[in-house]
């Protein structure tokens, strides 16, 4: 293929798959007031009206929010739009997600929550999350990186700082080093206002932050036990412990019911929910005519029917409560279950 056919068109419509969430498109939407931008300066500079996404949307093209972030960084009188913008992403805007990062019994529980839930809103940037001796160091990257704007990656970085203050309730983070792959913004008095203490780094070849480990382990005080049975009520209904012909596998399945929401389940975190060895877990699913993975499947199809019921539940609040840090992921298991779309099914209610 020659450059020339490889053309500004293709390029739209190759980047166009890069989805992201229309909760992000209709908070960005919400957010124009609070920066005091108003809708005529908007539909002045993009050409278009930005209208809010109804309904029960998959996705949004990163084209079409990056065109809304890239209007709104244009306009806004200040160089710190990505941090202003974190500043309003509040885990409140986040529904039912807000309310389950905010209670977990420990941080490390939520960091995990929030790095499958931003993975699943802003598909474009993920963070890993590593642990080095007495120290906790994430690691943030953009893709494409030609695409995403620094004041993205720098909104996405915030969010998770000022989630994570809330989170303590304390007014500072024992960041001990933070390091950022694009120059030093105009702005970086504002970084130094949050985090006096932290050693800043610019143009690095990574980014990522250095924290004490220590704080993401201490016990929370708004630790609620019950939260995840309050908010996804609905997914309860399956009693796959009353399938008697299969009570083993109706155990481990009500077991991986109990456990999907933290994420990262597998064999050995069931086993061991259990009480059981992995090899004893293979062995009796095995008598019984299934595997875990099977199992596994099977509950995750089961349950995205009665969450779509859910009316409270967006698109990715499914994703997420099944298990995925990827959209797409979930998207093509879902269209494999029940040959349609997740909207497209909810639309036929």
């Amino acid at each position: 293929m020659t450059s020339h056919s490889f053309g500004p068109k293709k390029i739209k419509k190759l980047f166009s798959v890069f989805g992201v969430s229309s909760t992000l498109y209709n908070f960005l939407i919400e957010s124009l007031g609070p920066l005091g931008i108003t809708q005529k300066e908007i539909t002045a500079h993009m050409g278009e009206t930005p209208l809010m996404v109804k309904g029960f949307e998959e996705r949004v093209s990163i084209i079409k929010v990056l065109k809304l972030w890239q209007a709104i960084e244009t306009l806004y009188p200040h160089s710190d739009i990505g941090m202003r913008i974190a500043e309003l992403f509040t885990p409140e805007k986040a529904g039912i997600i807000g309310q389950l990062f905010m209670q977990t019994q420990t941080l490390s529980e939520s960091v995990e929550m929030m790095r499958r839930y931003l993975s699943l809103i802003i598909g474009s940037i993920t963070f890993d999350y590593v642990e080095e001796g007495e120290h906790s160091v994430f690691y943030f990257d953009a893709f494409p990186n030609l695409l995403v704007p620094k004041s993205v990656i720098e909104c996405y970085v915030f969010i998770c700082y000022f989630w994570s203050l809330k989170y303590l309730q304390t007014d500072e983070l024992p960041v001990l080093r933070a390091s950022f792959s694009y120059g030093k913004p105009l702005h970086v008095k504002r970084y130094k206002e949050v985090c006096p203490n932290t050693i800043l780094n610019f143009n690095a070849s990574r980014n990522y932050a250095v924290l004490e480990k220590s704080i993401f382990y201490k016990a929370n005080k708004q630790f609620c036990s019950n939260i995840y049975k309050l908010i996804i009520e609905d997914a309860n209904k399956l009693e796959f412990h009353k399938k008697s012909n299969t009570p083993f596998s109706s155990e481990v399945a009500k077991a991986i019911q109990e456990h999907i929401y933290l994420g990262n389940i597998n064999l050995s975190t069931i086993a061991l929910s259990l009480d059981i060895s992995t090899t004893t877990l293979k062995r009796n699913l095995q008598k019984e005519g299934t595997t875990f993975k099977i199992l596994f499947e099977s509950v995750k199809k089961e349950l995205s029917l009665l969450m779509l019921k859910n009316k409270n539940l967006n698109v990715e609040d499914i994703a997420f409560f099944l298990n995925y840090s990827e959209y797409s992921s979930f998207f093509r298991a879902f269209k494999k279950w029940h040959g349609v779309t997740p909207s497209y099914l909810r639309n036929q209610e």
